[in-house]
């Protein structure tokens, strides 16, 4: 997964930030690369965590018909099968606004993203799942 500038510059501040402590340097000490299931060219990844501890990964793949928002949750095996939330030509694609997963609990996940319209700016499309993401 390819990352931003603006990414990177956040990772080394955190990074710089961590390593000035001893827990953050163990911290660092046990940081090991974990390889995700979007493609190559895919960007603005977006971590979330749930109440319960579970780990999800949101992302934009473009390339296909329309830009695609998919999203993995990570398992003991790894990640799960990447679902699309949504595909769509109106998706706005740019480093500075990404889309986000929650999870609200018992199955129920909501996703944001931004939306072209008509002349300048954009709306925030949010969608529900009730069953863990299977459909929107």
């Amino acid at each position: 997964m390819k990352f931003t500038e603006m990414t990177l510059l956040t990772l080394a501040s955190f990074l710089v930030t961590t390593a000035c402590s001893s827990a953050g340097r163990d911290v660092l000490n046990s940081v090991e690369e974990l390889p995700t299931p979007a493609l190559e060219y895919s960007a603005q990844p977006n971590l979330a965590r749930s109440a319960d501890g579970a780990l999800y990964l949101s992302w934009i793949e473009e390339g296909g018909e329309a830009p695609t928002i998919k999203f993995a949750s990570k398992t003991a095996d790894g990640w799960s099968e990447p679902r699309t939330i949504v595909q769509s030509d109106k998706l706005l694609v740019n480093w500075a606004d990404f889309p986000s997963l929650y999870d609200l609990g018992g199955g129920v996940l909501a996703a944001h993203w931004p939306t072209l319209t008509e002349g300048e700016g954009y709306d925030v499309s949010l969608a529900l799942s009730r069953d863990s993401g299977a459909s929107w």
